[in-house]
């Protein structure tokens, strides 16, 4: 039973993670709201945006995009690589710039749903200060000290103020980096026109998917680029969503598959534990045949037994999958402060699991209740 309750436990555990993030990310988008959209230079690989940009985005795309009809607010931010130094240590981290602007930074602070665990949020004028993710609340931060409010760190060779220390947020490149005002991370980089991402709020009745396709359509034009060219995107919550969800269940395929290999192990263990079962049972086989058992008695009689066994390594693998993705979940609550390892236990995943289990179990018995049901009773009990 040891390869089907691996196997089965595998799949629980993962799956069970799979839909828990999927559910967390689609809440996560939901909250995000259906009118904004998020517009990205394309990378040369998986870096943050801008980073690694082919053509960045630049402040006349911010002018195309508020010009665009149905757009109500397009708001340019950077994220870029500082040098920062405290407490004698000097780290590579990223910074990202918040509005200057009131209105577009209260858009910003309701999108990602910013909230202070220590201090204040920016406040206008705010120049050299600093707000700090959620990771320099502990120790376990690149500075390896707990932040204070009012303490002073450099970056890039320039003196700041921490006035705030975020709360945990779900968003990549937030927890263990900083956020700063843009006028003063433009000075910091010396960066006037590029942009990393352009965040948009469409206005109340427009069509978001529409929207952004003129968007997209303006900016082909804009670069001179056909379809299938963009060195770009645009992005709805719902797009967003979506490729999330494509990447989890592509990330799903693959579990299973490991874990097939696990279910296909337990089935010849099963197999070859009933071939000797078989043999140690002959004469059994043969008293069962002499007191009127059918050919098809004796093979129901071994295809039950290890479908049992089948079934019996999958309760155990749901017993440890269920234990191991509870223990991930409670990981990455406790240690790592995200929301978005949970794990959902559907009664589809559960009861296809048993079945599955009884299923490889019932299959791999067959051969051998062959075997069984075919003896002769003579020969059977000579044995």
């Amino acid at each position: 039973m040891l390869g089907i309750f691996i196997g089965i436990a595998a799949v629980v555990s993962l799956i069970s993670l799979g839909q828990g993030m999927e559910e967390a990310l689609t809440a996560t988008f939901a909250n995000l709201g259906t009118d904004k959209l998020v517009i990205q230079a394309a990378s040369t690989m998986f870096a943050p945006p801008g980073s690694l940009a082919v053509t960045p985005l630049t402040k006349d795309d911010i002018d195309i995009v508020r010009r665009t009809q149905g757009v109500k607010v397009a708001i340019g931010r950077l994220l870029r690589g500082v040098t920062a130094e405290h407490n004698e240590l000097r780290v590579q981290n990223f910074a990202i710039s918040i509005p200057e602007d009131l209105e577009e930074r209260r858009l910003i602070v309701e999108a990602v749903d910013l909230q202070v665990e220590d201090g204040r949020l920016f406040r206008n004028g705010d120049r050299f200060k600093v707000l700090l993710g959620a990771d320099f609340a502990t120790e376990d931060n690149a500075f390896q000290k707990k932040m204070r409010i009012g303490e002073k760190i450099t970056l890039n060779d320039k003196k700041f103020e921490v006035i705030g220390i975020l709360k945990r947020i779900s968003a990549p490149f937030g927890n263990d980096g900083f956020m700063l005002m843009d006028d003063t991370l433009r000075e910091l980089i010396n960066e006037d026109e590029e942009v990393d991402l352009i965040n948009v709020q469409v206005e109340k009745g427009a069509d978001v998917t529409k929207v952004a396709d003129t968007i997209t359509k303006k900016f082909r034009r804009d670069r001179n680029q056909d379809i299938g060219e963009e060195d770009f995107t645009v992005q709805t919550p719902e797009q967003a969503s979506q490729t999330f969800g494509s990447i989890l269940l592509i990330m799903q395929i693959v579990v299973i598959g490991i874990a097939g290999i696990s279910l296909i192990v337990g089935g010849v263990g099963i197999t070859n534990a009933m071939f000797t079962s078989v043999l140690e049972r002959t004469k059994e086989v043969g008293i069962m045949k002499a007191i009127g058992a059918t050919n098809k008695d004796v093979m129901t009689f071994f295809m039950i037994e290890s479908g049992i066994l089948g079934m019996t390594g999958g309760i155990i693998g749901i017993l440890m999958g269920v234990a191991m993705s509870g223990f991930v979940e409670i990981v990455g609550k406790n240690v790592l402060g995200s929301d978005l390892l949970r794990a959902n236990f559907s009664i589809y995943l559960i009861v296809g699991a048993l079945l599955f289990s009884f299923f490889i179990g019932t299959v791999s018995g067959v051969v051998p209740a062959m075997q069984a049901s075919k003896m002769a009773p003579v020969e059977a009990l000579r044995q």
